[in-house]
């Protein structure tokens, strides 16, 4: 496994980690708790608002990818 910190520069912040199986090809990305919908990424906005900090495998990797 290798972990990768996400940082946003623009505001100099950690968004999260993103953690990638590298056999199974496959990360999933732990967002911090302290991140609103301003702060987080568009792409995790919504699951941000619920409360939700750890990003469906399928999610991480449109991310990843992008």
């Amino acid at each position: 496994m290798k972990i990768f910190e996400i940082i946003d520069e623009e505001n100099n912040m950690s968004i999260g980690v993103l953690q990638y199986y590298e056999k199974q090809k496959n990360c999933i990305i732990e967002l911090q708790a302290n991140l609103d919908e301003w702060t987080a990424p568009l792409l995790f906005t919504s699951y941000v608002n619920k409360h939700i900090y750890t990003m469906p495998r399928d999610i991480s990797f449109m991310w990843q990818t992008a």
